[in-house]
């Protein structure tokens, strides 16, 4: 058998090559004990930060301070093996408990991407079978003007109606910041979504066009234009989509969980829960007490 000796070499270049990658991604940073943190692992605890707290973590003293934070917990988790705590019955229960919820999270993640997720051909069949389900409420869309004073919106609303442009009067005069650049306009909204005096006021408007008398709320003094009024109906598919999906992955996990009850033989002893006595909690009784 003959040796290849540039392929040996070849070889051995990559062989090194990869050993210095992993070696780079595996730097140990620090030791305790027994216990190592590469950086793969300060990285992964980074990663487990909220967004706004890994953005802090950008300068030298910031990784130092992190890196000195993982030591700590890690002294102090050394020290409560050292002690067994983690062989005590009430420790061992709190771990099975994280344990138990880490498996929870991960798998209903798993149904929910690989068998949970509705396809557009079963929502479709869904909406077609539950439509009276999907009904909208009435909404309307209106402009308004908001300032502070009753007497500045007297003012405004008597330049309206001598003709004044409703939108032109609202990018001058309005104070609502989300609306004034728009001429004073609003999305639909049906009733509930509002504060209940600006509601009541919009809702009394009956045709396009419409203005209303100034109305006091909470933010100030409304002059109130009706744009426009959807009657209450039957929703589109397509509107109705994101809650039928719901419904439709709610459906297929509650016959998920029930082939689980199947394939598990669960038995549930509802009849057992009286038996249970919770600490702080009134002791349970047959007499009716005083009246």
């Amino acid at each position: 058998m003959h040796c290849n000796k540039k392929g040996i070499l070849i070889i051995t270049a990559w062989l090194m090559i990869l050993l210095a990658g992993c070696s780079r991604k595996q730097a140990v940073l620090a030791n305790i004990g027994s216990k190592t943190i590469t950086s793969a692992d300060f990285a992964e605890r980074l990663k487990q930060l909220p967004p706004q707290y890994q953005a802090l973590i950008k300068s030298e003293a910031e990784k130092k301070t992190m890196l000195d934070a993982l030591v700590k917990e890690q002294l102090i988790v050394q020290e409560a093996k050292e002690r067994n705590l983690d062989q005590e019955k009430a420790i061992q229960a709190k771990i099975n408990m994280i344990v138990d919820q880490i498996l929870l999270e991960e798998m209903v993640k798993r149904v929910r991407e690989s068998q949970l997720k509705p396809s557009e051909a079963e929502a479709k069949n869904y909406y077609d079978q539950h439509k009276s389900e999907f009904v909208g409420r009435e909404r309307i869309k209106v402009a308004h003007i908001l300032v502070k004073e009753k007497a500045q919106a007297e003012q405004v609303l008597a330049q309206l109606k001598k003709g004044a442009d409703f939108a032109q009067v609202a990018k001058k005069y309005s104070i609502d910041s989300n609306s004034n650049k728009s001429g004073g306009e609003m999305d639909y909204f049906g009733q509930g979504d509002m504060v209940p005096d600006f509601e009541k006021g919009a809702f009394l408007l009956t045709t396009p066009g419409q203005i209303s008398e100034s109305v006091k709320t909470v933010f100030g003094y409304h002059i109130i234009k009706l744009l426009d009024r959807k009657a209450a109906g039957e929703r589109s598919f397509a509107e109705a989509k994101p809650e039928i999906e719901q419904s439709v992955e709610k459906n297929k996990f509650d016959q998920w969980i029930e082939g689980l009850k199947k394939k598990w033989h669960v038995k549930i002893n509802y009849d057992k829960l009286p038996e249970i006595n919770i600490a702080g909690a009134p002791a349970a009784s047959n007499s009716e007490g005083v009246k």
